[in-house]
């Protein structure tokens, strides 16, 4: 009989105490340091919420109790549904993977070169992903700088 050696993966997660610990430091640094906020409407958005505290460089500084208050008002489970209409799965029931990477620009695989993202190169991702059998999700690959924002 032939031995195979198989790597054997090991997944260590968090504890409860280090969840907390990550969780309270970055309520710290969206408080006090924020996240800019290029989008208008996102600003005016956010102004609703905080009042009108918004740095020169369009910072904002999310307070704790409004991330508090996002959390609680996030529902507990997500049903997500194929592109026929049926169930495909819920959030969260297990580890899911997928594409999801909001990308402005394409690198090409073949030549390393990197051009705006196009119509053309999310068909090709998507493709790619749903021909990917461990895959389970394609979502936001990129935004599209061919086609009009409307569209």
């Amino acid at each position: 009989m032939k031995q195979t050696n198989t790597a054997q993966p090991r997944l260590t997660v968090l504890n409860i105490e280090q969840i907390e610990q990550i969780h309270n430091h970055s309520l710290q640094i969206l408080s006090s340091v924020g996240v800019r906020v290029d989008s208008d409407r996102a600003q005016q958005i956010f102004r609703q919420a905080i009042g009108p505290k918004m740095a020169a460089d369009n910072r904002v500084r999310i307070p704790r109790e409004l991330v508090e208050w996002a959390l609680e008002a996030t529902p507990a489970k997500i049903d997500i549904y194929d592109r026929t209409g049926a169930l495909a799965f819920r959030l969260p029931d297990r580890a899911r993977f997928g594409i999801g990477v909001t990308a402005l620009y394409y690198q090409s695989p073949e030549t390393d070169d990197v051009t705006p993202f196009t119509r053309k190169h999310m068909e090709t991702m998507v493709r790619l992903g749903d021909a990917l059998p461990a895959f389970d999700v394609i979502s936001t690959i990129g935004i599209v700088q061919d086609v009009p924002p409307e569209i």
